[in-house]
């Protein structure tokens, strides 16, 4: 078993993430589980990405470190990146519930601990304004919808 830490980087924009993962080959196909990476990954496809082995260790604890070590505050928040949190700190069962609510109420607890970086990283108050305000409609559309027996009302 290979414990490794790896850079994936998107070849047309630079954009980087770093992350670990325990694997029996080195070179297998894993480009990373980040939430935007993925995305990212979903919408230009794996070949436009690279994946670097930066390091291999022996034990998971090692490999932890170096994470925590390479993914600090500093390059969480760097805009060239698709890293969200604190590297070196193991989330059981790869979920992440530190995302912001819809409910306008800041956001949820972070069992990632502090310094991570909330959904809108590198936006402007006027864009996550605006992301609100489409969230509202959406929802008040749905409603409208189960409303009319599942078809859109029509405004007005």
């Amino acid at each position: 078993m290979f414990y490794t830490a790896y850079k994936t980087t998107h070849l047309a924009s630079g954009k980087t993430y770093i992350g670990v993962h325990k694997t029996k080959r080195t070179d297998d196909r894993y480009l990373g589980s980040g939430t935007y990476l993925k995305k990212a990954i979903r919408k230009h496809g794996a070949k436009a990405f690279k994946k670097d082995v930066l390091y291999i260790f022996d034990s998971e604890q090692e490999m932890l470190e170096k994470e925590r070590e390479l993914v600090d505050e500093a390059f969480v928040a760097r805009r060239d990146t698709y890293n969200l949190s604190l590297g070196g700190l193991k989330v059981p069962d790869n979920t992440h519930v530190w995302r912001a609510h819809g409910s306008g109420q800041g956001f949820s607890p972070n069992p990632a601990g502090p310094g991570t970086v909330p959904w809108n990283k590198g936006k402007t108050k006027k864009t996550c304004s605006k992301v609100r305000e489409n969230a509202k409609a959406i929802a008040e559309a749905t409603k409208r919808r189960k409303r009319k027996g599942g078809r859109f009302a029509k405004e007005g």
